[in-house]
């Protein structure tokens, strides 16, 4: 017997953590490896190889309540086989992996895969947040930065969270106002929901917040930034093309073997791997005139409450913010 040493089950755990501790440690206290016992009480009754496994299980990074350590969400690394969640479902993508494995390599990662998997079913039957991450959630999203993907998810959350509480609050003052009839409640309330978004956004997404003390100080320097409706959200394997209406004057069945095309990629094993968004945005400045900038972010579809498709608009906001700054806010 002998002091292990690190408490870390690798060093890539360690730089994680670290990363987490500098971004998260001011609003939650960050534990590494706690025992799944110290986070779910499971009250139903496992097979025995289950409960076993459930005594025995731990989670990497656990983020609590600064005043009573109570678990908000919790965090898995897989470094083995490089996979992410997607609501209960691990999903395995042994492609992702750049050495080929051998046979016993991809037994063993399936069985860590239904490892993960068991974590997930059990924390997903009490709605408690866990997230599969690995390298490429863990990375920072551009050079010389310290936010990575994972941060925008963590954000993304406690701001989903946040705006179910903030809405309460903004709906309990509409319900003491007098509306004309319904449709003026109708735009007050989608008004509200906007406002209730926008501020839990604002409160808890690191990203958001970077883009908006960025657009302070280019104000302040004459610089205007403002989105166009140039949008393009993406996907991968990408969605069967649309049949144009020329196409389907020629021949009208294009319509229902799109849809069944379409009901085949929504429902195909493992769904499409990455989603992307394509935005474009307008910069103003006193000096250099107006022009465009476009960026893309493709990420990987983990899904739940934290979902991929928001975090890469949000994150291709971020990056165009962060070049224009460099180039007029310094």
């Amino acid at each position: 017997m002998n002091i292990r040493p690190s408490v870390f089950g690798s060093k890539s755990e360690e730089r994680l953590y670290s990363k987490l501790a500098s971004r998260w440690s001011n609003v939650f206290n960050i534990y590494p490896n706690l025992p799944l016992t110290l986070i779910l009480h499971q009250d139903k009754e496992l097979d025995r190889e289950d409960w076993e496994y459930f005594k025995k299980a731990s989670v990497d990074f656990t983020l609590c309540a600064l005043e009573d350590n109570r678990p908000i969400l919790s965090i898995e690394f897989d470094g083995l086989t490089k996979g992410f969640s997607r609501e209960d479902e691990h999903v395995l993508d042994l492609s992702l992996n750049e050495k080929p494995k051998s046979g016993k390599e991809i037994e063993r990662s399936i069985e860590r895969s239904f490892k993960i998997e068991k974590k997930l079913r059990w924390a997903g039957q009490v709605g408690y947040p866990l997230i599969v991450v690995s390298f490429e959630e863990a990375e920072e999203v551009c050079q010389g930065e310290s936010l990575t993907i994972l941060d925008g998810i963590i954000g993304h959350y406690l701001a989903r969270k946040d705006h179910d509480k903030m809405l309460d609050e903004y709906l309990e003052e509409l319900r003491n106002r007098d509306f004309a009839n319904e449709d003026e409640f109708v735009d007050a309330f989608d008004n509200v929901d906007f406002w209730a978004w926008l501020d839990a956004e604002r409160a808890w997404d690191p990203f958001t917040q970077e883009i908006r003390r960025m657009n302070a100080i280019l104000e302040a320097k004459g610089t205007r930034v403002s989105p166009t409706g140039e949008w393009q959200g993406m996907a991968d394997p990408p969605i069967p093309p649309i049949p144009t209406i020329k196409d389907l004057m020629h021949d009208p069945s294009l319509s229902q073997r799109w849809e069944s095309d379409f009901k085949k990629w929504e429902s195909s094993e493992g769904g499409f791997l990455r989603l992307g968004t394509r935005r474009t945005f307008v910069v103003s400045t006193n000096d250099s005139g107006t022009f465009k900038i476009e960026k893309t972010v493709w990420l990987r579809n983990f899904g739940g409450p934290w979902g991929a498709a928001t975090i890469t608009s949000i994150i291709s906001e971020y990056l165009a913010y962060k070049e224009i700054f460099e180039r007029f806010g310094q």
